[in-house]
């Protein structure tokens, strides 16, 4: 009976023991699989989380966009830069071809014989004539003859403007002389285009030849206020003009 119970204690301490390392075991195999289960849960958290590689990746390509962004904006500001200064050349140049070609040919010839005066410091002789107008053939010969040529052209820019063959020449001789002037009809500016005398007198335009003594006079006064000639000079001029007279009007 005694060995019986001693089996029976022996196996009741055996089947305990085996209950405990069972409940342990279980108890560790438990806690094994929610550790494995937590990890893969962190590691996923750590792979999604916004400290990680991943967002510095994010963070890297949104400033690489923001370079971009910003090297466009560069390009752009220098794309434009460049292009201004030859818009506003194209500009310019068409501005002054619009100038240019607003300009009659009378006005161009005129603004072309202002600079030549303006260059030599000379002063400017303008002559309005036509053709058919006889007192304008006069005059021409009077300043072509060898004494008068070769004072006036030391002194003188002469422009001859033929009001029927130059675009613009009786528009341009309205505007400086008003409405039908006395052909033929002359003017001296200075060097700098100011207006210095005319050839009208308080009556009309002398035209050419000068026939009274009042008319010559007038004549030799507008030469003698350009400032150009010499007390001499204007004498020889008023000698060549009285011969010119004598000679054309017997």
């Amino acid at each position: 009976m005694d060995s019986q119970k001693e089996i029976r204690a022996l196996l009741v301490i055996l089947g305990t023991f085996i209950g405990i390392g069972l409940l342990f075991w279980g108890a560790s195999s438990l806690l094994s699989g929610l550790s494995g289960s937590g990890g893969e849960v962190v590691q996923e958290g750590v792979f999604e989380g916004p400290s990680d590689a991943p967002s510095g990746e994010s963070s890297e390509s949104s400033e690489g966009d923001q370079e971009e962004v910003e090297s466009g904006e560069e390009g752009e500001e220098s794309f434009e830069t460049d292009e201004n200064p030859s818009d506003q050349e194209s500009q310019s140049e068409n501005s002054g071809s619009e100038n240019t070609d607003d300009l009659t040919e009378a006005e161009k010839i005129l603004q072309e014989s202002l600079l030549r005066a303006s260059e030599t410091n000379k002063s400017l002789f303008v002559r309005f004539g036509a053709p058919w107008c006889p007192g304008c053939w006069q005059l021409a010969g009077f300043l072509e003859t060898l004494e008068v040529q070769e004072i006036f052209q030391k002194h003188f820019i002469d422009t001859e403007f033929d009001i029927d063959a130059i675009e613009g020449g009786r528009d341009l001789l309205t505007e400086m002389a008003g409405e039908k002037p006395e052909l033929p009809w002359y003017a001296i500016f200075d060097s700098d285009g100011k207006l210095l005398a005319t050839s009208d007198t308080y009556e009309e335009s002398i035209g050419f030849m000068p026939a009274t003594p009042k008319d010559r006079e007038h004549f030799l006064t507008m030469f003698q206020k350009s400032g150009e000639f010499s007390e001499e000079e204007l004498k020889q001029l008023g000698a060549a003009l009285d011969t010119y007279i004598e000679n054309n009007t017997r």
